[in-house]
């Protein structure tokens, strides 16, 4: 949200959409208050009004097609979790989204197996979960998180919305193309295909 509200001004026409994994209402509710809560600490001398207005979905009902949809009517996609597998961002390429992506995970074979044009890496911190009083000894990775870098995320998010005010039709098509190609180089059929020459050899 700060990186966001913090880069955008009401005069960019960007929309944020937020999809909370947590369909309930109390999570909506949470999020909406964090949301609010950003805006006031952002200090950027504005009421919290003037700030642009998130999307913010929590649909019980939401599938996998809906998210499909969400990544054809978009036009970037920010994924900042350590996800084991690339496959949000395989779709949203594919679909004609850029993608902004924590560098770390299932991630990194999307942005190494997309030219840059189309993806944008997002370098992050090791942060303790752990407060200051704690114990010093720390052997699980449960004791941190990955905080991504807000000058990264910003560059990216500023980058391709500068790219796409300049050729909406052609950003979209030319994405597409690309998370084709990549999607397809991906594919389970291909993966078998290696898997044989390997095992033959």
């Amino acid at each position: 949200f700060s990186s966001f509200h913090s880069e955008f001004d009401y005069c960019d026409n960007v929309c944020l959409v937020v999809v909370v994994t947590d369909p309930t209402e109390e999570a909506k509710n949470k999020v909406n208050q964090s949301a609010q809560v950003i805006k006031e600490q952002l200090n950027l001398n504005k009421n919290t009004s003037e700030f642009h207005r998130e999307v913010i979905i929590t649909d019980p009902q939401l599938d996998t097609g809906h998210l499909l949809a969400m990544h054809q009517s978009g036009h970037c996609f920010i994924g900042l979790t350590n996800n084991p597998s690339g496959n949000h961002g395989f779709d949203a390429i594919g679909l004609g989204s850029r993608a902004i992506l924590l560098d770390i995970g299932g991630n990194q074979n999307v942005l190494n197996a997309i030219d840059d044009e189309y993806v944008y890496p997002v370098s992050y911190i090791l942060k303790s979960k752990k407060g200051a009083s704690a114990t010093l000894e720390m052997n699980c990775g449960k004791d941190f998180s990955c905080v991504s870098s807000d000058q990264d995320l910003k560059k990216g998010m500023r980058q391709f919305y500068e790219e796409w005010l300049k050729n909406p039709v052609a950003f979209e098509n030319s994405t597409k193309s690309a998370g084709f190609s990549a999607c397809e180089a991906f594919s389970m059929q291909k993966a078998g295909e290696k898997m044989k020459e390997i095992i033959n050899d």
